[in-house]
């Protein structure tokens, strides 16, 4: 997968600040025959080579989305976005495409023999596949490669980023792992004999991966998100070995517009591609004495930050959370907020000088009495 695709490179229409062109390229074979995946690739205009360069992974009810790469394209960025559910530039089905994204291919058609016929596996071959052409083009830069995917498209990118050391980092907005634990495919999954379940946990789930990665990686998501819940998320982000930059909302929302909008998504991006200013970083997190304590980087200027918890134990998309204003110690590099003594979980929101926002990790409200002699007092 790792070797640069056969590409056929299509129709070509230039925008005053970049070209967009259309392509399809090899992928893994389906049903026994040799399949191509359709694509969108823009370059800009006016840009200094060798460019860095963006590689867009769509999710559910998703496609090669012209005005995503577009978007990259007009920061300098070449960027490519793929079609993963075997259609073509018109939204039909090629004759040549790969599996669509359905129950089926998703799940309940798996087996030891099957594996390779699923969507999954067509899916993440297409990403590392499109990382090896866009590596291979004259104009780009391969060491300055970065992922970002949304929602299924973020399943796959955390996936990859333990299969493929090449990009230099990867941007995940609402995916995680560990579905059987915490998702909206929970019933799916529990449908599976036992076999088939652990077959699928073992070769699809990103639990199986993310241990491999060692990239710094963006994790945006929100708390009530319906499709990969939040315990999940938490849980497949602290399991990656890179740098991990945490962006945890009350208030956000389960779409493409939403991420497209993000400001954090571009400063992270050429932070690492370009030489940017970086996003604020959370340093530590601990508690004493019935309160809650983060660290963050003497160069962050913090002007604001609150504190996001909630009390509830239900299920994960119907939590109600709260927020508390948090006190800066600009002093200490110190963020701080007691507990609400009925708060189960919680996180720090920091909000810079521009209005960049990064969390702290979520945190469960310990039980036990927390002693002042501590390593973690304030």
């Amino acid at each position: 997968m790792l070797e640069t695709p056969a590409v056929q490179w299509g129709p070509v229409t230039e925008y005053p600040k970049y070209v967009l062109k259309q392509l399809n390229y090899e992928n893994e074979p389906y049903g026994g025959k040799a399949t191509r995946v359709f694509a969108y690739y823009a370059v800009p205009h006016q840009a200094v080579e060798p460019l860095p360069v963006m590689v867009l992974v769509h999710g559910g009810a998703g496609k090669a989305f012209p005005e995503w790469a577009a978007q990259w394209a007009e920061r300098g960025y070449a960027a490519i976005a793929m079609d993963l559910f075997g259609n073509g530039h018109d939204g039909n089905r090629m004759p040549d495409g790969g599996p669509a994204q359905t129950d089926e291919t998703l799940f309940m058609n798996l087996s030891e023999d099957t594996i390779t016929q699923m969507w999954s596996y067509h899916a993440v071959a297409a990403v590392i596949r499109a990382v090896s052409l866009a590596a291979s083009l004259p104009e780009t830069d391969a060491r300055r490669i970065g992922l970002m995917g949304i929602s299924w498209g973020g399943y796959i990118t955390e996936i990859v980023s333990g299969l493929d050391p090449r990009p230099a980092y990867a941007m995940s907005a609402y995916a995680a792992g560990y579905f059987q634990q915490g998702s909206c495919w929970m019933d799916i999954l529990s449908r599976m004999d036992d076999s088939q379940r652990s077959l699928w946990n073992h070769t699809f789930d990103v639990s199986s991966y993310i241990g491999r990665s060692s990239m710094p990686i963006l994790w945006a998501t929100w708390t009530n998100d319906p499709c990969f819940y939040l315990e999940s998320w938490s849980r497949t982000h602290k399991v990656a070995h890179g740098e991990a930059t945490l962006r945890l909302l009350k208030d956000w929302d389960h779409n493409y517009e939403v991420p497209w909008g993000t400001r954090e998504f571009f400063r992270y991006a050429d932070s690492h591609a370009r030489g940017g200013p970086p996003l604020p970083t959370v340093l530590r997190t601990g508690e004493a004495r019935n309160a809650a304590w983060a660290e963050f980087k003497q160069t962050d200027r913090i002007k604001q930050a609150y504190f996001l918890y909630t009390a509830d134990d239900g299920s994960a998309p119907s939590r109600v959370w709260e927020t508390l204003p948090a006190d800066i110690d600009p002093a200490s590099y110190r963020i701080t907020s007691t507990i609400p003594g009925h708060a189960r979980m919680y996180c720090f929101n920091l909000i810079d000088e521009e209005g960049y926002v990064v969390s702290s990790e979520l945190r469960e409200v310990r039980s036990e009495p927390i002693l002042a002699s501590e390593d973690n007092q304030l």
